[in-house]
C-alpha cells in the first residue's frame, strides 16, 4: 500500500493499488476485530464454540473474496497495460513488469479463493 503512495507522488499518475490494498486492509482489520470479539464472548461464556463465525462468515467470506478480486484486477490491468500499450519505453522493463503483474494477478487469484473458502467452508 506504502509503494502505491510513493508511485502515485513519483510518477504524478494514480496507482490504483491505493485503493485496492487500503480495500484489503480495512477489510482484514474489520474482520480480525469481529474474530476477536468473538472469542472473547466464547471465553466469557457468552456464545458457545459452535456459533463462532455463524452469524459473520459469509459476510467475511465475500469480503475478502471481493478486495482480493479487486487487487486481482489491479494487477491484471497493470498486465495488459504492459503488453498491450507502449506506456514502458524500455523493452526489458515492459517484460519484468508484465511478469511481476502475471504472477502477482495469480497469486492475489488464489488468495481470494483460498481467504472465501476458510470463511464458507
Amino acid at each position: 500500500w506504502i509503494w502505491a503512495i510513493l508511485n502515485t507522488t513519483k510518477s504524478k499518475s494514480f496507482d490504483l493499488g491505493i485503493v485496492s490494498f487500503l480495500s484489503v486492509l480495512i477489510a482484514h482489520t474489520v474482520i480480525l476485530c469481529n474474530l476477536r470479539k468473538q472469542q472473547h464472548r466464547i471465553n466469557d461464556g457468552l456464545q458457545q464454540e459452535e456459533q463462532s463465525l455463524q452469524p459473520s462468515s459469509k459476510c467475511a467470506s465475500y469480503t475478502i473474496l471481493g478486495t482480493h478480486l479487486f487487487v486481482t484486477l489491479n494487477y491484471f490491468l497493470g498486465l495488459c497495460i504492459a503488453i498491450g500499450t507502449d506506456m514502458i519505453d524500455d523493452v526489458e522493463r515492459q517484460i519484468r513488469f508484465a511478469i511481476y503483474c502475471g504472477i502477482a494477478t495469480v497469486l492475489w487469484f488464489s488468495s481470494a479463493i483460498v481467504g472465501c473458502r476458510l470463511f464458507n467452508p
